[in-house]
């Protein structure tokens, strides 16, 4: 029913977050939060209730990419407890917005490195792309100032 009230103009989502949050109708707070933008309190309270699947579903929404960064990295802290390194990694896939690297300072110590392997070498894989990318731009501007230089030296 609240998403689709969500652009109805007669709703007053805050009067209606007092009401759900009075009556306990927790997955209601969570929608209403995300309604009205506050994915951060949205995200919070689905993974205070244990609903994983609605915060993540809330921490899509934002546009701003720093923030999606920190409700995924949020959702991730909280699953970390559970140990579940499968779970752990299909977070970081989906979240679409997470690597290993953003993700291992909240790994416990018990969780070994290893059964992080395939992520880690997709990371060392992307980088080495993008180091690679980097090179031939380099060699594109070395070429591009050779030949300035070349320009310069007939005018």
């Amino acid at each position: 029913f609240l998403t689709a009230q969500e652009s109805n103009g007669l709703l007053d989502p805050r009067f209606a977050l007092r009401v759900c949050a009075e009556h306990r109708l927790s997955r209601a707070v969570v929608l209403l939060y995300g309604i009205m933008g506050m994915h951060e309190e949205a995200v919070d309270v689905a993974l205070r209730q244990g609903d994983l699947g609605l915060a993540k579903h809330n921490a899509c929404k934002p546009e701003d990419r720093r923030l999606r960064q920190k409700l995924w990295l949020r959702i991730v802290e909280s699953q970390v407890a559970s140990g579940d390194v499968q779970l752990i990694t299909g977070l970081i896939r989906e979240s679409q917005e997470l690597s290993v690297r953003d993700v291992l300072p909240y790994m416990s110590d018990s969780i070994t490195i290893q059964a992080f392997q395939p992520e880690i070498c997709e990371c060392l894989d992307t980088y080495e792309g993008q180091i690679d990318t980097l090179r031939q731009e380099m060699e594109d501007h070395r070429r591009a100032l050779q030949a300035f230089k070349e320009d310069l030296k007939q005018a």
